[in-house]
């Protein structure tokens, strides 16, 4: 299946379950194509379709390269919550973005349960190979006032 092919058939999948059967085929797509795919990608994934700008993200975790590494750490702010959260999740499975460390970490002081995990756990992961990470977590713990977000921090560090 050629990439515009994987492409085409995400955007027109209406069904959720054979949606993110669709979106794997252009994940697996994606990245046998590689940074030749990222441009479309990022712009699939500033769409109006959710479920579209998701898998095209998720595509996009797949490709090496800058542009690949810029769209997914734009995407960590963007307007839609989802789309940072699935960011913070695609993240996990590239080598760390040091552009992406401050933004993940502020990540952790949000509101929703649901986005501190996803930031902490692709830090936790990165944190195995690069100690920087820590260094950023640390600074952040100096300068955070809320009990719930030092928690966060110091199991982060943990």
């Amino acid at each position: 299946m050629s990439f515009g092919s994987a492409l085409q058939e995400l955007e027109r999948e209406a069904e959720v379950s054979l949606a993110l059967r669709a979106a794997g085929r252009l994940a697996d797509t994606a990245s046998l194509e590689g940074a030749s795919v990222a441009g479309p990608l990022v712009e699939a994934m500033a769409g109006g379709d959710p479920v579209l700008a998701i898998g095209a993200l998720h595509a996009l975790a797949a490709v090496a390269g800058p542009v690949a590494d810029l769209g997914l750490a734009e995407a960590l702010d963007d307007d839609r919550p989802w789309l940072r959260e699935h960011a913070a999740w695609a993240l996990a499975a590239r080598v760390p973005q040091p552009s992406t460390f401050g933004r993940l970490v502020g990540s952790l002081a949000a509101p929703s349960g649901f986005t501190a995990m996803v930031a902490q756990r692709t830090l936790l992961g990165w944190a195995r190979s690069d100690p920087t990470i820590a260094v950023v977590v640390e600074a952040a713990l100096v300068m955070a006032e809320a009990a719930a977000v030092r928690r966060r921090l110091v199991d982060t560090l943990g």
